[in-house]
């Protein structure tokens, strides 16, 4: 016999419908509390300002990421240098010490980073964590296949970043996010029966 699953919903604490009732006499089950998490998808119309200020996030990534693959490769290259000679042009001399710079190292490197360099606080602070993170993940992809070694992001190919959804809420119509002020946006409805869409901040 098919039960719905409707009727195993839980309808309020310590509140249980009838039929509820009628069906746990009939078939002992075990309910488990569950919880419906709900995700929104929103496309944002940005002003001018606010798109220089979201293209200078994503150049302040691409320049992370890139300095972090660069610590990567110099670990790397500092071990497959010969011990009988030397080259001629350049070497890596990196202590044998040093341990290689897992995403943990470099992520607890970054608030000193961010004293050093204050070009690096500009960005949400969810941005580069995510970043290295990353980088990370295409590193231990590449030691899985045993090819594609991660390579450097030139300029503009930082598509994507990544914000801490919890600082961002829906206010008037408008998605405010954090440092950049209020968007205009597009309330996409993923369903079954295709795309719906609905226009608010306007």
């Amino acid at each position: 016999m098919d039960i719905p699953f409707a009727d195993f919903i839980r309808k309020g604490p310590g509140k249980i419908s009838i039929r509820y009732q009628s069906i746990a006499q009939r078939f002992p089950v075990r309910i488990i509390p569950m919880t419906l998490r709900v995700n929104y998808c929103y496309r944002i119309y940005p002003d001018a300002i606010q798109e220089q200020t979201m293209l200078h996030w994503l150049e302040i990534s691409r320049k992370v990421y890139n300095y972090a693959l660069r610590e990567i490769k110099d670990w790397v290259n500092s071990r497959k240098c010969s011990l009988d000679y030397c080259s001629l042009q350049r070497e890596y001399i990196i202590g044998a010490d040093k341990p290689f710079p897992t995403y943990y190292i470099q992520q607890k490197a970054l608030p000193l980073a961010k004293k050093e360099f204050p070009q690096l606080g500009e960005a949400p602070s969810q941005v580069l964590p995510t970043t290295i993170r990353r980088l990370h993940d295409a590193w231990n992809y590449f030691q899985e296949r045993g090819f594609g070694f991660p390579r450097c992001l030139k300029f503009a190919q930082m598509k994507s970043m990544f914000l801490n959804s919890r600082l961002i809420r829906l206010q008037g119509g408008k998605l405010v996010c954090p440092k950049s002020g209020k968007y205009p946006s597009i309330s996409i409805d993923l369903s079954q029966k295709g795309l719906r869409s609905n226009r608010h901040g306007y």
